[in-house]
């Protein structure tokens, strides 16, 4: 928990979120290993870990510590053509499930449908939802193909929903004894 806290207040994210994140993708098990290969804590696929700096056998300070670099890395990039901070940090969290290039499909299909290109909800979120049709990743528009993207959109939405959850039981003005 500290490291995490720690690690959220270089980048001023919210540590309640980043713990949201870390349930979704391993329940705080440093150990699994998924079907796809990705392994820790954030569930790292082998070549994204290499890049920065771990391995399935890194402690899991240091796989919080990349996994945290990892997000804000993916934030910084959605910040300059996604100005509001909610629907980036959505955006953040639907490339590190599915990748950026799935998630630009989803933007220009979603400008091509007459959707909002720089909103998740109702929006793009649609789009990716539909990237596992044959009548969308097929579509011109799209450039990286399938994407179980009804996966993605349930990560985003669950991840939000554990957020609000823990805001709630863990305020951040409990005073500490």
């Amino acid at each position: 928990d500290e490291v995490i806290k720690e690690e959220c207040a270089k980048i001023g994210w919210d540590w309640r979120l980043v713990s949201a994140i870390i349930f979704q993708e391993s329940k705080f098990e440093t150990w699994k290993v998924s079907w796809a290969g990705a392994f820790g804590i954030f569930q790292f696929m082998p070549a994204t870990a290499a890049s920065y700096g771990i391995g399935p056998h890194s402690s899991a300070n240091d796989q919080i510590r990349a996994g945290i670099r990892k997000l804000n890395k993916n934030f910084n990039q959605w910040i300059e053509f996604v100005p509001d901070s909610m629907n980036c940090m959505k955006f953040t969290l639907a490339t590190y499930n599915a990748g950026r290039g799935h998630i630009e499909d989803g933007q220009r299909l979603a400008e091509k449908n007459k959707l909002d290109p720089d909103v998740w909800d109702d929006n793009v979120a649609e789009m990716v939802k539909r990237l596992s049709n044959p009548k969308y990743y097929r579509d011109r528009v799209v450039r990286h193909g399938y994407c179980r993207g009804i996966e993605t959109y349930e990560y985003v939405t669950e991840i939000m929903q554990r957020y609000e959850e823990y805001l709630n039981a863990f305020p951040d003005n409990v005073e500490e004894e």
